[in-house]
């Protein structure tokens, strides 16, 4: 484990965390930023696990087939809404959460539907 001491990244301006190269990097309010070498995991992972991780591909993978139009169409929904996220953000939370009730919600009051604009 190395300790790097915080005001040097906050004289840089940066809060590093995730996984950087062959490290680990995560902030601890009482330790500091806390870097550890990458380690494999210790088993597979679980059936729920993978269906998990299947699930975040399916969406993702539905979001870079969607044409160009149709993330203009989530941008512009975004936009209209007055989110503070960006269309993708919106994509995921909707599909992955299923909140076709707050889709709805939004659609209704933004005035335009990008999947009923995809399928018309």
């Amino acid at each position: 484990m190395v300790r790097i001491a915080k005001p040097f990244f906050k004289w840089i301006g940066l809060f590093p965390s995730g996984d950087i190269g062959g490290w680990t990097v995560y902030f601890c309010w009482k330790k500091g930023i806390r870097w550890f070498l990458k380690a494999p995991p210790d088993k597979p992972p679980t059936f729920l696990q993978q269906q998990a991780r299947d699930n975040w591909k399916l969406i993702l993978t539905g979001w870079n087939a969607l044409p160009a139009a149709t993330k203009d169409d989530w941008a512009e929904l975004v936009h209209r809404a007055g989110l503070r996220i960006t269309a993708l953000n919106l994509y995921i939370h909707v599909y992955s959460c299923e909140r076709w009730d707050y889709y709805d919600s939004l659609v209704r009051s933004a005035g335009i539907d990008p999947i009923a604009r995809m399928h018309a």
